[in-house]
This record gives C-alpha cells, sequence and structure tokens, in this order.
C-alpha cells in the first residue's frame, strides 16, 4: 500500500493536470476548424482528457484500497488440522 502523503501527491497532480487540460488557452489551441474522422478536434481532446483523469483517478483509488488478507493459507491449515 502506498502511503498517504504519496496518494496525496498524486491527487494533486491529477487536479493540476485537469486544470490545466481544461484551461481556455489550451482549449484555443483545440479549437481550430480542424476535423478528425469527421469529428471537431476539440471535441476529442475534450473526452481524451476528461477519460485520462478518469482513469488517473481510479488507478490513485486502486493503489490506496486495501488488498484484502490471502485466505489460502488458512484454509490450508484448517485442513491440515482436520487430517
Amino acid at each position: 500500500m502506498n502511503s498517504p502523503n504519496r496518494t496525496v501527491e498524486r491527487s494533486i497532480a491529477t487536479f493540476l493536470f485537469g486544470f490545466l487540460a481544461f484551461s481556455p488557452p489550451l482549449l484555443a489551441i483545440f479549437g481550430a476548424e480542424a476535423f478528425v474522422l469527421g469529428l471537431p478536434l476539440l471535441y476529442l481532446y475534450l473526452f481524451a482528457a476528461w477519460g485520462l483523469i478518469i482513469a488517473m483517478i481510479a488507478w490513485i483509488a486502486d493503489l490506496g484500497a486495501e488488498k484484502p488478507p490471502d485466505l489460502e493459507p488458512a484454509r490450508r491449515a484448517k485442513r491440515n488440522k482436520a487430517d
């Protein structure tokens, strides 16, 4: 498990990435009249940035989650006692 300090640092980094990704100067770059596969470039950028932020949050949450204890050694010990 990661230390809480690392989790906080990753959360702050994710927030800053989201803040910068959706800032008007960067959005203006992708606001050009360009199309990719028939979709405006701005829409593709917004959904890609949004998906990346969700993936980063899921990764942080998974790293901070408690892993369930391994029950297999306890089951083996029970079987050995029963024999």
